[in-house]
């Protein structure tokens, strides 16, 4: 199951780090005052892609990888300062999105392959770290076990 569910995660951050540098840039260029021609912005489409692939699973990349894109469209490397300062919170926005959007997509493939336990999945309550089960060496299938015992 998770083989199949991190797919489409994976392909999800391959956009989402693709698309901030874009925007990126093209903030800097207007910030300072640049006109972009089309070579550039086709530039920056293509770096900002190929740059995604290696760094979508990486926190904290999209400033180097912002530094590959303005390096690439000849842009000033001193607009990577004015994103610096809001990055790190957008970056935290953003992972949390990725983290809610991997989940659903995990229930989505867990149900649609007969694996959802709908019980669980629906009790109402909040398990407590005192409430849940340690899991021991000896057990051939630790996630298995826990539900088992928490499902007791």
């Amino acid at each position: 199951m998770s083989r199949a569910s991190s797919s489409p995660g994976r392909h999800h951050q391959y956009g989402r780090h693709c698309t901030v540098p874009g925007v990126c840039a093209v903030f800097i260029a207007q910030a300072y005052g640049i006109d972009l021609s089309t070579s550039q912005y086709l530039t920056i489409v293509l770096t900002a892609t190929l740059a995604s692939i290696g760094t979508a699973g990486v926190p904290g990349a999209g400033l180097i990888m912002l530094s590959l894109v303005l390096t690439s469209a000849g842009l000033p490397l001193e607009g990577v300062a004015i994103i610096a300062g809001i990055d790190r919170i957008l970056d935290m926005a953003r992972t949390a999105v990725n983290v809610a959007g991997d989940c659903a997509v995990t229930c989505v493939v867990a149900r649609s392959e007969g694996e959802l336990d709908q019980a669980i999945f629906d009790t109402p309550h909040v398990l407590k770290a005192d409430d849940v089960p340690a899991v021991r060496a000896s057990d051939p299938n630790p996630a298995q076990s826990r539900l088992d015992r928490i499902s007791t």
